[in-house]
């Protein structure tokens, strides 16, 4: 009865914060407009460019059967210390080199793919999909701040915390070990060719990766419309009015999108703690990236 009765609720709440959104965007299409664009652009100069290569590449090594040489490797490591095949260290490398939300997806495809158990998979969502350093680095680091020691902060701190929820959630349903099929590979025959046509793999590998892409860029453009709801509404600021109430405006627009959380603490007083706040921000990822 109460599982009914919360359905219903959700069922009269979503389609009304729809609604509301959608008269936000009729009566307020000028900034609508803009921030969409603003989305847009983000995502065309800097996204595309940085993360289509990553992906296409990604998927192709993955195709080819590359994962299973580096299983096969690095399987003494990742069982002992996050109780996952040595796949897993494929997905935590490639979401640590590229960023959001390539850890994610190549924990996707092997999980497609039945490389990994769907227990495995859970686990390594826990860690593997993290900010890449570039980002943390270069744009909120030396971009922001003005300062690459930040960047370096953010950069440790956010891997740090990633390996040791790794670690937390080695006991996450420990009783579902990985299966002994998946933990004996062999050197000798993991690097198995895939029988497909190299253009075959290639194609297919930039299809997906567009298809990615495109949803990706979807998502960033309604999250930056959605935080121009906000402010047009007001909420952002009703939200914001206390002692410290710009620190507390930059991680709302932080718990949505980082990169506009970010850019509104590297505005304040450094003293303020705001580095800490932004280093959690960004190891947190906001609700655009939970969504991409």
């Amino acid at each position: 009865m109460i599982i009914l009765f919360k359905k219903k609720i959700l069922f009269l709440i979503i389609p009304s914060f729809i609604l509301i959104f959608n008269a936000l965007i009729i009566f307020n299409p000028s900034e609508v407009i803009q921030a969409a664009r603003g989305g847009a652009i983000l995502w065309f100069n800097n996204v595309l460019p940085s993360l289509l290569p990553f992906m296409i590449g990604t998927n192709m090594l993955l195709r080819l059967g590359v994962v299973n040489f580096i299983g096969a490797l690095l399987e003494p490591i990742m069982q002992p210390l996050f109780g996952v095949s040595g796949r897993g260290a494929f997905a935590l490398a490639m979401g640590a080199i590229s960023g959001y939300p390539i850890g994610a997806q190549v924990c996707a495809v092997l999980r497609e793919n039945e490389e990994i158990s769907q227990v495995e998979a859970q686990r390594l969502l826990s860690f593997v999909n993290n900010s890449g350093p570039l980002f943390m680095i270069g744009a909120v680091g030396a971009g922001m701040f003005g300062n690459e020691r930040v960047g370096y902060f953010i950069f440790v701190t956010t891997l740090i915390g990633a390996l040791a929820s790794g670690m937390l959630f080695k006991f996450y349903k420990r009783e579902e070990r990985v299966g002994k099929e998946r933990t004996k590979i062999r050197l000798a025959s993991a690097m198995r060719r895939n029988k497909e046509p190299f253009g075959k793999i290639l194609s297919e590998s930039i299809l997906k990766a567009l298809e990615s892409i495109l949803l990706i860029g979807g998502f960033i453009i309604l999250f930056s419309v959605i935080l121009k709801a906000l402010e047009v509404t007001r909420i952002i600021d009703v939200l914001g009015v206390s002692e410290n109430g710009e620190v507390i405006k930059a991680a709302i627009y932080g718990f949505f999108e980082i990169t506009n959380g970010a850019s509104k603490l590297a505005e304040l007083d450094i003293s303020k703690g705001v580095i800490i706040l932004c280093a959690a921000i960004v190891s947190f990822g906001g609700m655009s990236i939970f969504a991409q």
